[in-house]
């Protein structure tokens, strides 16, 4: 028993302010299309052609973010997300002075008190490094830089001469 006819004010409310419906949408343009053909022009006419939707204003207020909140990207300027054997720090570029930007731990129990690996990844630094692991288990630390590094990788070797 329920009429789906939109367009039948006595059935339906209306949703949009100001709103008009199709129907009176094109008697409008037809109005206006016949007064065309004989001759009438818009300014005898005194007729505008209401808007199909008119939306009301928000009571929102706008939402207002500053450059110093944009720029820490994370409340705090840190993000730490937990994994299974594994969790995840982000920093902002901007809080970390030596320019960490994540830090990936893996661990080797779930209760995640055996650290396996540190894995952390730099931006913006003046040496380019842009990796570092440290292997907890090997005891050893790897570090990768950007290419075109200006100094090479300095080694020293210490082993014993012979006479």
């Amino acid at each position: 028993d329920v009429l789906f006819d939109l367009e039948d004010s006595s059935q339906w409310e209306t949703v949009l302010h100001n709103g008009i419906s199709q129907q009176q949408l094109t008697r409008t343009v037809q109005r206006r299309q016949e007064n065309r053909i004989i001759g009438t022009t818009t300014s005898d006419m005194e007729e505008v052609i209401p808007r199909k939707f008119l939306f009301l204003r928000s009571w929102v207020s706008s939402i207002v973010v500053s450059e110093k909140d944009l720029e820490a990207r994370f409340p705090g300027g840190r993000k730490v997300t937990r994994y299974r054997k594994a969790k995840l720090e982000r920093f902002s570029p901007t809080v970390t002075k030596d320019g960490l930007v994540s830090r990936l731990t893996t661990y080797k129990d779930l209760d995640c008190t055996e650290v396996t690996e540190v894995k952390e990844w730099y931006k913006n630094r003046s040496d380019g490094l842009e990796e570092r692991n440290f292997n907890k288990l090997e005891n050893s630390t790897a570090e990768h830089f950007k290419p075109g590094r200006a100094f090479a990788l300095l080694c020293k070797l210490s082993a014993e001469r012979t006479t």
